[in-house]
């Protein structure tokens, strides 16, 4: 299921006119694949590459973008920054992980309790 944040949704409205036209797009730490299906699913002429080190996210990001559509132009593939895909890559976009642990405890509910801490986690 995707349930985009609103600091996704915001993400997908900056990145959208920042390119005109066939494009390579990375979403680097893609979780369920929100962000990268958003991209692809606006922008047909678009080629997205998904990357995250977690197994079970990009199995989860695959079947969303299967069931979305557009399977055929978001490629999900284990990654993170330490290891990038081949480029070149138009456009990069990425929402890491930013709640410092100590701060975990303190979240909604339902972020705090539902969400993959890996994809919540800021780690220094």
């Amino acid at each position: 299921m995707l349930i985009p944040r609103p600091d996704t949704e915001l993400l997908v409205e900056v990145a959208l006119p920042l390119l005109i036209g066939a494009a390579r797009v990375l979403d680097v730490g893609t979780g369920s694949g929100a962000l990268a299906i958003a991209l692809a699913h606006e922008r047909p002429e678009w080629m997205v590459t998904a990357i995250d080190l977690s197994p079970a996210a990009l199995a989860v990001a695959a079947e969303n973008a299967l069931s979305n559509g557009v399977a055929e132009r978001v490629h999900c593939l284990p990654g993170d920054l330490a290891a990038l895909p081949g480029g070149p890559f138009d456009l990069v976009v990425a929402n890491p992980p930013y709640i410092p642990s100590g701060d975990l405890a303190a979240l909604m509910p339902e972020v705090r309790d539902f969400e993959p801490h890996l994809a919540l986690r800021w780690r220094s």
